[in-house]
C-alpha cells in the first residue's frame, strides 16, 4: 500500500509531536508521584526574631490593589522591616490616594523612577535593587500590589533559608481573593498545583523557578545578578540566567505565602497568560545554547529548565498534530498513525486530573464537578491563547506589558 509524500509527512510530524507531548506527561506523572513535600518547621525557631533587615520591594504601576493590601504589612510576625513601592503609575488622583495612605500607615517608603521610566517590572525591581541600598538590607523580597502577606511570612522565609542554606527562597502565591465562582476557584487551584508541581521538581531536583512575587533573595546575591529590564518574564528570565551561571541555590515551600487577588475576569487572565507564553519561549529561545554548553548544571536540572522553557508550546504541538491528524486522514487510507498520540494524551489527562487534586489538598477544597468542568474546557479554550502567545515569542522582537486587573 504506497503512501504520498504528504501523508508520510504528516505521520512524521504526527510521530515527532507524540514524543513531544509524551516528554511533558512523563514528567507530569514523575511530578504527581511526589510525596512528603512539607516543610518541618520548629516553632520555636520560627518564632524567633532575627536582627537582620527586611525590605519589602513591591513595583506598582495605577493598581489600586496596593491601596486594599498595604495595611496588611502591619503588625507582621518580625521588627526589622520595611516596604518599599516603586511607583510608576500614571494617574495623578492615584499617586495622590497612595501618598496619602502611605503617610497614614507611617513605615512605606515611596520612589519614583520617572527619568528611567521604561514600564517593566524587571527595571523597576532593578531601580529598587539600587535605591534601597541605604536601608541596608540582608534580604529582599519581592511582591505584588495586590498581595497581603501572611505575619509568620518574614520568620518562617528567614529559619528556611537559614536551615537550608539557599540565597533565594521560593514561595506560594495563594490566591483567596475573589475567589468566586467557577473561574475564581479554577484559578486559586492552579496556583496550589503550580507550588506542588514546584515543590515536586524542588525535590526531583527539576529545576523549579522563581515565579515573579513571594520571592525571598539575599539581597547581595540579587544585586548581583539583577533583572532583565527587556524581559516581560523577568522571573523566569532570572531564574533560567542564574542556573546556567550555576548560582541559582533555592528552596520551595508553601509554608512561606501572600493571600493574593484573582485577574477582574477571564480577558484579563487571557492577556496575561499569552505574556507568559510569549515571555518564556522567548527567553529560553535567547538562553537555549547557553543552557545546553553549561557544565554548572545537571541533565536532571537541564531537562527541568527546557520542561519549563517549552512548558506553553505543548498547545501548539497539539494545535498542529490536530491539524496534520486531519490531513493524513484526508489523504491516506492509513488510518491507525493518528491513535499512537491516544495513549500519551490518555495518560497527559490523567496526570492533569491528579495535579487538579493535588491543588485541591494544597487548599483543602473540596472537590467541585462545576469547577473540575469549567478547568478541564479551559484546557482547551487557552490552549488557543498559548499557541498564539508562543508563536509571538519565537518570531516577534518587540513585547507589551499590560499589568492584569484583579478582583478587588
Amino acid at each position: 500500500m504506497q503512501m504520498s509524500l504528504t501523508s508520510i509527512l504528516a505521520s512524521i510530524l504526527i510521530i515527532i509531536s507524540t514524543i513531544y507531548l509524551g516528554f511533558f506527561t512523563l514528567i507530569n506523572l514523575f511530578i504527581l508521584s511526589t510525596n512528603n513535600l512539607d516543610d518541618s518547621l520548629d516553632n520555636k525557631k520560627d518564632k524567633e526574631h532575627y536582627n537582620d533587615k527586611v525590605v519589602f520591594v513591591i513595583p506598582v504601576k495605577d493598581d489600586p490593589s496596593i491601596l486594599r493590601s498595604l495595611p496588611g504589612y502591619k503588625g507582621l510576625e518580625y521588627e526589622n522591616y520595611d516596604v518599599v513601592i516603586i511607583d510608576d503609575s500614571d494617574s495623578e488622583d492615584f499617586v495622590k490616594t497612595l501618598d496619602e495612605v502611605a503617610s497614614r500607615l507611617g513605615f512605606i517608603h515611596i520612589v519614583r523612577p520617572k527619568e528611567i521610566r521604561v514600564g517593566r517590572k524587571g527595571a523597576a525591581l532593578n531601580y529598587a535593587i539600587d535605591r534601597i541600598s541605604y536601608l541596608n538590607p540582608k534580604y529582599v523580597i519581592v511582591m505584588d500590589a495586590d498581595h497581603i502577606p501572611d505575619k509568620h511570612l518574614v520568620t518562617y522565609a528567614l529559619s528556611l533559608m537559614k536551615a537550608k542554606n539557599v540565597k533565594v527562597l521560593i514561595g506560594y502565591q495563594k490566591h483567596d481573593l475573589g475567589d468566586y465562582g467557577p473561574f475564581g476557584k479554577y484559578y486559586r487551584i492552579i496556583h496550589a498545583l503550580s507550588i506542588f508541581s514546584l515543590m515536586a521538581r524542588d525535590k526531583l531536583r527539576l529545576a523549579p523557578i522563581f515565579t515573579g512575587s513571594v520571592g525571598v533573595f539575599e539581597y547581595e546575591w540579587l544585586k548581583n545578578n539583577r533583572f532583565d529590564d527587556k524581559s516581560i518574564t523577568e522571573d523566569w528570565e532570572l531564574s533560567l540566567r542564574s542556573y546556567i551561571n550555576g548560582s541559582f541555590s533555592h528552596h520551595v515551600t508553601n509554608k512561606v505565602f501572600s493571600h493574593c487577588a484573582v485577574p477582574q475576569d477571564i480577558k484579563w487572565f487571557i492577556r496575561q497568560q499569552i505574556r507568559w507564553a510569549e515571555g518564556t519561549i522567548a527567553d529560553f529561545k535567547r538562553h537555549f545554547v547557553s543552557l545546553i554548553k553549561t557544565e554548572k548544571l545537571s541533565i536532571k536540572e537541564k531537562i527541568g529548565l527546557v520542561y519549563q522553557g517549552l512548558l506553553y508550546s505543548q498547545s501548539l504541538v497539539i494545535l498542529i498534530s490536530f491539524v496534520l491528524s486531519l490531513i493524513f486522514y484526508k489523504v491516506s487510507t492509513m488510518h491507525t498513525i493518528p491513535f499512537i498520540s491516544a495513549p500519551v494524551i490518555i495518560l497527559s489527562l490523567i496526570s492533569w486530573l491528579g495535579l487538579f487534586i493535588r491543588g485541591l489538598e494544597i487548599e483543602n477544597m473540596k472537590l467541585d464537578i462545576s469547577v473540575l468542568v469549567f478547568s478541564f474546557l479551559m484546557i482547551y479554550i487557552m490552549s488557543l491563547f498559548y499557541s498564539y502567545g508562543t508563536v509571538k515569542g519565537l518570531i516577534l522582537k518587540k513585547r507589551s506589558w499590560i499589568v492584569t486587573k484583579r478582583r478587588s
